[in-house]
């Protein structure tokens, strides 16, 4: 099946995460799946399931992670799921808005640069 996306994407390790603003609740330390300069897909607790309802807007999204941009984006979520009911995690599938230039060129070049070590 061909890839369906508009950017590149890469999985990430577990020690990728980011906090945001979601609806009023701050989030930190909230699993970054896998990126691309079009948007994400982390993982956010279960119990804050509710939040996440397609279109709402996650405020002040910041990487905690080094080598990426350390500036503040607004994100919207796609869609949210909660892959198995034993799992203490909801997936939430994330797309960038209005998102600079410059940050869309670092998100792209990191994503290129972890596909081609991987190659």
């Amino acid at each position: 099946m061909p890839e369906r996306r508009a950017f590149a994407r890469v999985n990430l390790s577990h020690e990728h995460t980011v906090r945001f603003v979601l609806k009023g609740h701050p989030f930190q330390g909230i699993r970054l799946a896998n990126l691309s300069a079009g948007g994400c897909f982390i993982l956010a607790p279960r119990a804050s399931a509710g939040l996440f309802q397609p279109g709402g807007l996650l405020e002040q999204f910041r990487f905690e992670t080094s080598g990426l941009p350390q500036v503040a984006i607004t994100g919207a979520v796609a869609y949210a799921f909660a892959p198995s009911p034993g799992m203490g995690v909801v997936g939430v599938g994330v797309n960038w808005l209005r998102l600079p230039d410059l940050v869309e060129y670092e998100l792209d070049r990191f994503v290129e640069r972890l596909l081609e070590a991987n190659e």
